[in-house]
C-alpha cells in the first residue's frame, strides 16, 4: 500500500498513532509476546499447578485478542477499543491467579499502558489504568502478597507519567509530521519514495493539483511508459537508471487523467545498502508547463527579435542629469553591426550621436514620451535611418534604427516622377504649384511674375502626323526653353502644349515682357521632327504678384485669363488687366444661365431675307437665333454660340432653331419657292441622334423637299471633311440643301469642297466690307464657285455701291442692313406686306 502525506490532523486525533502499517507491526509484535508470556507462565511454579492452563489460556485469548485487532485495522485504519479491555483482563487474571506474580504482571501492563497512550490517547488510557489500579486493589487486599504496596504506587506513577508524558511526545511528533505534511503539500512539486524493488510507498498528498493523477495510479508499475507523449519516448528511454548515490533528471511531457499532456521535470535520487543493494529511491517532479510555454514564447520573441532586420537596442540613462551618461544595455544581432559597443559601455561611444539627439533620448529615459527622427543620417555613411524611441521602466529607453535607404532613395524617385513630366522631364503643374507656394508665402512674399505658354497649330500637328510627331515637338520646345531662359525659376510644363515659366528675381512688368518675347522668338524657328519642318507660334499670359494676385491659385488663373486673351487675339502675349476677369466672369455666367435658357423660352429666332442679285426677288430666309436673357437683355449669336459649343448645349440650341424655323415660316415658305437656312454646327455632324431626329422634324414639317437649307463654316467642315462627307450625304438623301458660310475666311482643300455634297457658298462680310476697295478676293471667290456649280451668297451688304459691284461681278443673291436687319418673324410678315417685291435694284 503508498502511502499518502495527508492533510494535518483534527486536534480529536491529536497523540495517536494513525499510521496503518505501523500498528499492524505492533499487533503482530504482541502476539509473539503472548505466546512468550504463556509460555513462561505455563513452565514458571509460581503459578501453581494449573499453570499450564493458565498460560495456554492466556496466550490464546491475546492471541485471539490481537488477530481481531488486526482484522478491524485492516478495514478502519485504527486498532479496537477493546483490545485494551482485554489487557487489563488477561493481566489482572494472571494477578489473581499468582497473587507473588503482581510485580511481574503489573510491570507488563505498564509496557502495555504506553501502546494504548499513543492507540487511544491520554484520556482512554489513564481510565484503563484506573480500572487496572482498582483491579490490584482488590486481588491485593484479598490475599495481600509481597511488595502489593509498592507495586500499586509504582504502577500509578508510570501509569501517569507515561501517559502525559507519551501523550506530549505523541503531539510533538504529530506537530512534526503536520509540518512535514503541510511543507511536502505545500510544494509545487510531487515528493515520492520507493522501496529497493521500485515499489512506490510514499507520495506527496499534492499529486492530483500538481500532475494531476491519483496516488495509486502514480505508484503504478510503467506509470511513465503509458503516459509519455510520443514525440518523448526516446527521452524516457534514454534517462535510464540514475548512479548510484547519484542522481538523475528527466524532461518529458506526460498526459495527466483528463488527457492534457503537461511538461514535468523529475529529479530521481537512489540510496544504498551497506553491501551496494538499493534502499530506497527518492524523486521530486514539478510540473513546468507554464515555465516551458514562457520560455518557449520568450524563445519565439527572442527568435523574432533576433531574426529582424531591424536594429533593437536598449539603453539605460545611468545619470539622469547627464545625456553623455546613457549606455548600452541590450542589443539584437541587427544592431551590433551598427552599435558596435558591447553591452554596458556608453552609447556615445559606439554611435556618433549630436548633442541634441542626446538630449532626446535623456528626456525619453525620464518617461516624457516617444521620440522620433523619420530621417537621419550618421556621419560617415550615406545610409538614411528612420530613429524611434520609447520610454521603458527605470530610466530605460528602447531604441529602433531602421535602415529605410531604399526606401528613402524609391520615395525620392517617386517624388522626382510626381513632379516632373514624364515626356520632357520638367517640372510639372504639382511641382510649379509648390514653388508658388513656397515662393509666395511668408509676411512679405518677393515679387514674382508668371507667364502661361499654350502653342498654337499643335493640335493640327497631333492629329494629322500622330502623337509621336507631337511628342517629338513639345521635347524639342523643352529643350529650347531650357536652353535660352536660364535666368528663369522655374520651367514647366503643365499638360498638352501648355507650358510655364516662373520668374522669382523680382521682375518687372517690362522684364516679363522681355522674356514673353524672347519665348516668341523662339518659336520663329522652325522644328524639325524627321523629315518635317514645322512652323509653331505660341500664345503668351502673363501674370504679376503683388500686382495682379496675391496667392498662388489666383496668380495661376488669371496668368490663364492673359493667355486665354493672347490666343484669342490670334497668338503673342498679353499682360492680365482686370477687364479680362470682367469678361470672364461674364462668359462663365452665361454658360451656367444657358443650360436653362431653352427650357425656359429665353431664346427666339429672327429672320433675316435673302435678295436675289438678278432681279430683286427674296430667295430665302437665314433663321438667327437670340438670347433674351433675364439680366443681359437680348445677346446676338456671337455672345453664346461658342459657350454652347463648349458646353455640349449647342445640340438642344440647333435642335430648337430648326423646329422653331419650320414651325413658324410654314405658311411663308408653302406660299413662295423660298430656302430656309438653318446654321449647323459640326458639333452636330457628330451627333449620333441628329439623322432620326432631322427625319422625324422633316416628316411634320409643312415646306417641300429642298427649302431647308443648313449653313456650315467653312473652317469646321474642313476640320474632318471625311467624316463629315458620310453625315452630309445621309443628310442630303433626306432633301435638305448645304451651305459653306463664311467661305474665304478657312483653310479650303478644293478637292474636299468639289467633293462634298454643297450647293452654295457665302461670302464672307469682311471681304464684303472691302469690296470697292479691292474685290480681288470677292472676284475670285464667285469664279471659283460658279466654276464648282454653286452659287454664291454675299452677307453684310449695308450700301447701294456694295450691291451694285456685285451684281456687276456676277453674285446670285446677297442679304444685309441695306435691305433690312434680322428680326421676329411677326415683323418679317410686316417687312413683307410694306416692300414691294422685287426690290428696287440699285
Amino acid at each position: 500500500m503508498v502511502e499518502v502525506a495527508n492533510n494535518p490532523l483534527t486536534s480529536a486525533a491529536r497523540g495517536r498513532i494513525r499510521d496503518p502499517s505501523a500498528s499492524a507491526a505492533l499487533l503482530r509484535m504482541r502476539i509473539v509476546f503472548a505466546l512468550v508470556i504463556g509460555a513462561s507462565i505455563a513452565v514458571l511454579p509460581a503459578f501453581g499447578e494449573r499453570r499450564v492452563l493458565l498460560g495456554v489460556m492466556i496466550a490464546v485469548l491475546a492471541v485471539v485478542s490481537d488477530l481481531h485487532g488486526l482484522s478491524v485495522l485492516a478495514r478502519t485504519e485504527q486498532p479496537p477499543a477493546t483490545l485494551g479491555i482485554t489487557d487489563v483482563v488477561l493481566t489482572l487474571t494472571v494477578v489473581a491467579a499468582a497473587p507473588e506474580a503482581m510485580p511481574i504482571a503489573t510491570l507488563i501492563a505498564a509496557g502495555g499502558l504506553t501502546l494504548h497512550v499513543l492507540w487511544y490517547g491520554r484520556r482512554r488510557a489513564l481510565l484503563l489504568a484506573l480500572a487496572y489500579e482498582a483491579g490490584l486493589a482488590v486481588v491485593a487486599v484479598a490475599h495481600q502478597p509481597p511488595w502489593w504496596i509498592a507495586t500499586m504506587i509504582a504502577f500509578a506513577i508510570v501509569a501517569v507519567a507515561s501517559s502525559v508524558g507519551l501523550s506530549d511526545l505523541a503531539v510533538a511528533a504529530e506537530n512534526a509530521h503536520e509540518r512535514y505534511a503541510s511543507m511536502v503539500n505545500g510544494l509545487d512539486a510531487v515528493v515520492w519514495e520507493a522501496d529497493g524493488d521500485g515499489e512506490v510507498v510514499f507520495v506527496s498528498g499534492n499529486i492530483s493539483e500538481v500532475l494531476g493523477t491519483e496516488p495509486e495510479e502514480f505508484a503504478r508499475a510503467g506509470f511513465y511508459h503509458s503516459r509519455v507523449h510520443p514525440d518523448d519516448v526516446r527521452l524516457l528511454e534514454k534517462a535510464g537508471e540514475p548512479r548510484p548515490g547519484g542522481s538523475a533528471d528527466l524532461r518529458i511531457r506526460m498526459r495527466d487523467d483528463e488527457g492534457h499532456y503537461r511538461w514535468i521535470q523529475e529529479r530521481q535520487k537512489v540510496l544504498l545498502n551497506t553491501d551496494g543493494s538499493v534502499r530506497v529511491r527518492r524523486g521530486v517532479v514539478v510540473d513546468e508547463t507554464e515555465r516551458w510555454e514562457a520560455e518557449s514564447d520568450l524563445r519565439r520573441y527572442m527568435d523574432f527579435i533576433s531574426g529582424i532586420p531591424v536594429a533593437l537596442v536598449v539603453l539605460r540613462l545611468a545619470d539622469t542629469d547627464d545625456p553623455n551618461s546613457i549606455e548600452v544595455v541590450l542589443r539584437n544581432p541587427a544592431a551590433e553591426a551598427l552599435v558596435p559597443s558591447a553591452e554596458g559601455e556608453r552609447l556615445v561611444d559606439a554611435l556618433p550621436l549630436d548633442q541634441d539627439s542626446l538630449e532626446a533620448l535623456a528626456e525619453v529615459a525620464r518617461g516624457s514620451g516617444t521620440m522620433e527622427r523619420p530621417f537621419v543620417k550618421f556621419p560617415g555613411s550615406d545610409a538614411v535611418f528612420a530613429v524611434r524611441a520609447v520610454s521603458l521602466p527605470e530610466h530605460h529607453v528602447g531604441l529602433t534604427v531602421e535602415d529605410i535607404t531604399k526606401r528613402a532613395r524609391l520615395a525620392d524617385s517617386f517624388r522626382h516622377q510626381a513632379l516632373h513630366d514624364e515626356l520632357t522631364g520638367l517640372p510639372n503643374r504639382a511641382h510649379l504649384r509648390e514653388r508658388l507656394v513656397d515662393t509666395m508665402s511668408g509676411p512679405e512674399p518677393p515679387a514674382v511674375a508668371l507667364l502661361l505658354v499654350d502653342l498654337d497649330q499643335f493640335k493640327e500637328i497631333n492629329d494629322t502626323l500622330g502623337h509621336h510627331y507631337g511628342d517629338r515637338l513639345l521635347r524639342e520646345f523643352a529643350q529650347r526653353l531650357a536652353k535660352n531662359l536660364r535666368g528663369c525659376d522655374t520651367i514647366a510644363r503643365l499638360g498638352g502644349d501648355e507650358f510655364a515659366i516662373l520668374l522669382t528675381d523680382g521682375p518687372s512688368e517690362s522684364n516679363s515682357i522681355e522674356v514673353a518675347e524672347r519665348l516668341l522668338r523662339l518659336c520663329t524657328r522652325r522644328f524639325m521632327v524627321d523629315d518635317f519642318r514645322f512652323h509653331v507660334g505660341a500664345s503668351v499670359g502673363i501674370a504679376l504678384a503683388p500686382d495682379h494676385a496675391s496667392d498662388p491659385e489666383a496668380l495661376l488663373r488669371k496668368a490663364d485669363t492673359a493667355m486665354y486673351w493672347a490666343k484669342q487675339r490670334g497668338g503673342g502675349w498679353s499682360m492680365y488687366s482686370d477687364l479680362h476677369d470682367d469678361r470672364d466672369v461674364r462668359r462663365l455666367q452665361l454658360t451656367s444661365d444657358l443650360r436653362d435658357a431653352v427650357s425656359e423660352g429665353q431664346l427666339e429666332v429672327h429672320y433675316q431675307p435673302r435678295i436675289s442679285l438678278t432681279d430683286g426677288t427674296m430667295t430665302g430666309l437665314e433663321a438667327l437665333v437670340r438670347w433674351d436673357h433675364p439680366v443681359h437683355g437680348l445677346l446676338p449669336p456671337d455672345e453664346f454660340i461658342e459657350l454652347a459649343e463648349v458646353s455640349g448645349a449647342i445640340r438642344e440650341l440647333t435642335r430648337f432653331v430648326t423646329a422653331r424655323a419650320l414651325e413658324e415660316t410654314a405658311d411663308l415658305l408653302d406660299d413662295r419657292s423660298l430656302c430656309l437656312s438653318v446654321n449647323l454646327s459640326t458639333r452636330s455632324l457628330h451627333d449620333p441622334g441628329l439623322l432620326d431626329w432631322l427625319g422625324e422634324a422633316l416628316s411634320t414639317a409643312t415646306p417641300g423637299s429642298g427649302q431647308l437649307c443648313f449653313e456650315i463654316t467653312e473652317t469646321e467642315l474642313m476640320e474632318d471633311p471625311v467624316r463629315a462627307m458620310d453625315t452630309l450625304e445621309s443628310i442630303r438623301s433626306m432633301g435638305v440643301r448645304f451651305s459653306v458660310d463664311d467661305f474665304g475666311t478657312g483653310y479650303s482643300s478644293l478637292a474636299y469642297l468639289q467633293r462634298l455634297p454643297v450647293d452654295e457658298v457665302k461670302i464672307d462680310r469682311s471681304f464684303v466690307a472691302e469690296l470697292e476697295r479691292d474685290d480681288t478676293i470677292v472676284r475670285a471667290v464667285i469664279d471659283l464657285a460658279h466654276n464648282l456649280g454653286l452659287r454664291v451668297v454675299a452677307e453684310g451688304v449695308e450700301e447701294l455701291g456694295m450691291e451694285k459691284r456685285l451684281r456687276e461681278l456676277g453674285c446670285d443673291s446677297a442679304q444685309g442692313f441695306l435691305w433690312c436687319t434680322p428680326m421676329p418673324y411677326r415683323e418679317l410678315c410686316e417687312w413683307v406686306a410694306s416692300h414691294p417685291v422685287p426690290v428696287q435694284l440699285g
